[in-house]
């Protein structure tokens, strides 16, 4: 079907459906919503490095680089942020090489005048890990970063690659000891104050708790 289209006065654009269609596709953007529809922040897909995630050596041996971000995060996924018990207090000096789950959760905000989980990325900052002190919690879109929502678990993809199990096949470097679980971000949910935005290495699934919720805890440094 043929359809005359006047663009200005006098002037007419015959637009045939040959013409209409014989056109280059667009690109599909990757939206970075977190609901179906939703645009906000819409970029170009990129392809992933050949080698995505880069250990480091020496002083930052303890640190993975992602290349597609840029980002930094530590090799282990649960850096002893507290002491493990209720009302899990933040430690003056956290435990690096920690591999108990439970020294890794705090409170985002326990009173809702302290900030519990700022005090212990505060305190890793004083250990300087991998010769840094810049780290600090990570918002919701870098910790999502991190999710493959193409691996049947993302926490196992981090730690054994595609493998997901047995010997790691990581692209170059494995993280170790990440929870398949709930990991807080910073950004505070717009509609309620009293909630932090958590991402989830079970599934991928990113939602909101209460601040006085104890959850893991994962620093970033680089990037923003």
């Amino acid at each position: 079907m043929n359809k005359v289209i006047k663009i200005s006065v006098g002037l007419s654009l015959l637009m045939t459906s040959a013409s209409i269609f014989a056109v280059a596709p667009a690109q599909v953007p990757v939206t970075g919503g977190v609901a179906e529809g939703s645009v906000s922040g819409a970029t170009k897909g990129v392809a992933w490095p050949s080698l995505r995630f880069v250990a480091g050596s020496g002083a930052t041996a303890d640190c993975i680089t992602d290349k597609l971000t840029g980002l930094m995060w530590p090799k282990n996924g649960i850096i002893g942020f507290s002491n493990g018990a209720s009302p899990y207090t933040p430690l003056a000096t956290p435990e690096l090489n920690n591999t108990d789950a439970t020294h890794n959760q705090v409170a985002w905000s326990l009173s809702g005048s302290t900030n519990e989980v700022f005090t212990a990325i505060a305190n890793l900052n004083t250990e300087k890990l991998c010769g840094y002190s810049d780290w600090r919690l990570p918002n919701k879109v870098e910790l999502k970063s991190l999710v493959n929502y193409g691996a049947v678990s993302p926490a196992n993809w981090l730690m054994y690659g595609s493998g997901n199990s047995g010997a790691p096949v990581c692209d170059g470097a494995c993280f170790a000891n990440v929870q398949a679980n709930r990991y807080w971000s910073s950004s505070t949910r717009a509609s309620d104050a009293s909630s932090a935005w958590v991402v989830d290495f079970y599934g991928g699934y990113v939602g909101a708790n209460g601040k006085g919720t104890n959850r893991y805890v994962w620093p970033v440094r680089g990037g923003q």
